[in-house]
């Protein structure tokens, strides 16, 4: 009986420890994916936009042939996504809007007009850039952009700060 009260004290304390390193783990990861976004934040220019399936560069140059932004914001409340194309004579027409979620680190969810199924990405910065790799939901996001274009899972999307 003696020995039990150390033992149960040092497996005690071994575990809040544990439970200590954890959430510190957790939220480490979370501030990762903020500051990912913190990044992101602002105005971006689609681009490339490719895949498998169709000159998507074509079909956008056609379409839209001054620019196709995708805005980022975090205003503290929620995060937001807003994508918007200038035509030739200037007017701007806003293609989609909705929400930004962060499931993991590195993977973007966009819901909004794509409420039947949300468009799930894997980005990363490269240089001044950030590269997109569709996850899941390309068939919505094309629809948005390009309509009647289709789905295609080997989407790519690369995005410049707007301006350069």
């Amino acid at each position: 009986m003696n020995l039990f009260r150390p033992v149960f004290l040092g497996v005690a304390g071994a575990l809040l420890c544990a439970g200590g390193f954890l959430l510190v783990g957790c939220d480490g990861a979370g501030s990762k994916r903020d500051s990912f976004y913190e990044r992101l934040d602002g105005s971006w220019t689609i681009e490339r936009l490719e895949g498998g399936r169709s000159d998507y560069e074509a079909r956008l140059d056609s379409l839209y042939p001054q620019t196709a932004t995708i805005t980022f914001r975090d205003d503290g409340q929620a995060r937001t996504y807003e994508m918007t194309a200038r035509s030739s004579d200037g007017s701007v027409t806003k293609l989609a809007e909705g929400f930004v979620e962060l499931p993991s680190d590195k993977v973007l969810r966009m819901t909004g007009v794509f409420r039947q199924r949300p468009v799930t990405w894997k980005y990363g910065f490269e240089a001044s850039r950030v590269r997109f790799r569709v996850y899941s939901g390309s068939h919505a996001f094309l629809n948005a952009l390009i309509p009647a274009v289709g789905r295609d899972q080997s989407l790519e999307m690369t995005l410049s700060p707007e301006g350069n």
